[in-house]
Formats: C-alpha cells, structure tokens, sequence
C-alpha cells in the first residue's frame, strides 16, 4: 500500500525541483558565458576594464587582442612619415589614418578618438615621433610609443604604481 502524501511534503518536493533547477540553470550558463568570452581580452575583468593592480607580461595575449587594431594605424603612421618626413601633427592629417570622431586638444597636443579612449600626441613640434594610447579601464592604459630611441609597447598602470614595458 501506497503512503498517503500531504501537501506540505509535496510543497516541499516542488520547491526543491524549482530550486535545483535554478541552481543548474545558473550553473550552465555561467559555464557558457565563460566559454564564448575565453578570447575577450576583458575577461575576468568585464566591469571597468583592466585593473591597475594586473600584471601584464611580453606576449600578454590580453593585451595582444588589444593591440592588434592599432597595428593597421601604425603602419599608416609610418607610410606618412616616409612620404612627409614626419608624423602627422594636425587633425587634418590624422583624420584619415585613424578613424571616428577627432578632438583635438590644442594645449597638451593631443588627438582624442573613439569616445575618449585611444589618444594620439606628437612627441614635439617637429613630429619626429608620437605616442598612441589606448584606455584600458578607470586608470590603466597600453601605450605605444615612437621617438628615436625605437619604438616600444609599456602598460601604464595609471595609480601611480611603475610603468611596465611589454613586448607585443
């Protein structure tokens, strides 16, 4: 003979399905939103970006997704300076090597892109070399720089905390 059930004991047993439920579904898609975002360079730090503290390494493939789109920009940079003898140094000539919007600072000499995030400034008057920033978050950003010691990649963690040279 079968025990007759209350409906507290049933209440319950639902309760616990709807629960386990939930827990797997939120399980399932935590585990799904981890695996289509592996290669975001802002994984791990989706809100506000990179974090002053992160400790970026040469070949950092982060900051290797990152860096890849400035590279079309560079090289257009350096076709520029072939044919000019120097870097672009008004917003004129730089218009048409980076794209979007350009604000133009006049008094720290610096070119403004894609809503306040990527910043491009002539080393000096005679345009002999640049430095294109990107934000990366709150403080942090990832520089290149060009003048007549090379050209180099540094993370710059913005808090005050030492620049870190990277290879990229």
């Amino acid at each position: 003979m079968i025990a007759p059930t209350n409906r507290r004991s049933t209440a319950f047993v639902w309760g616990l399905r709807i629960l386990v439920t939930a827990i797997l579904l939120a399980i399932g898609g935590g585990l799904y939103y981890w695996h289509i975002n592996q290669d975001n360079p802002y994984f791990g730090f989706l809100v506000g970006g990179f974090p002053p503290s992160y400790q970026p390494q040469s070949h950092d493939w982060r900051l290797e997704i990152i860096a890849r789109p400035l590279r079309p920009i560079i090289a257009k940079l350096e076709d520029f300076r072939q044919k000019q003898g120097r870097y672009p140094s008004t917003a004129s000539e730089i218009k048409p090597i980076i794209p979007g919007n350009v604000v133009e600072d006049e008094d720290n000499g610096l070119f403004i892109f894609q809503g306040d995030s990527l910043y491009y400034r002539v080393s000096d008057k005679s345009a002999s070399g640049y430095s294109i920033s990107i934000r990366l978050g709150w403080d942090p950003s990832l520089d290149y720089t060009r003048d007549v010691s090379g050209t180099h990649w540094t993370f710059l963690p913005g808090d005050g905390s030492p620049d870190v040279p990277v290879d990229l």
